[in-house]
């Protein structure tokens, strides 16, 4: 993004100033970041938890037990596709503060 998609670019600068990344790159300490980081994966810890779907048995472990799973991937991932869309279009949230926190 800094250097227009030119990986080249990046490279010379790397080459240039060996920690230059670090000058580019987020906070990790960025409590907006860590705030939709929580708030997705407890929407994604709810789906998969409250969702339906059919029982599925895993492959034996070599300690004989039988791992038991809910099939239900498919239907949160369609689930998080329109809450997504949803939450953009009634204005509830901005998907692109993700990319603008970057920027």
């Amino acid at each position: 993004m800094h250097f227009g998609g030119n990986f080249l670019t990046f490279l010379s600068a790397m080459k240039s100033d060996p920690f230059y990344i670090y000058k580019i790159w987020p906070s990790v300490t960025d409590p907006v970041a860590w705030k939709l980081i929580l708030t997705f994966m407890a929407f994604e810890l709810f789906l998969c938890r409250f969702l339906p779907g059919r029982e599925f048995k895993a492959t034996v472990t070599p300690m004989g037990n039988v791992p038991v799973y809910k099939a239900n991937g498919m239907a949160c991932y369609i689930t998080t596709l329109v809450a997504l869309v949803a939450g953009e279009f009634w204005g509830l949230f901005k998907p692109a503060i993700v990319y603008d926190k970057v920027r």
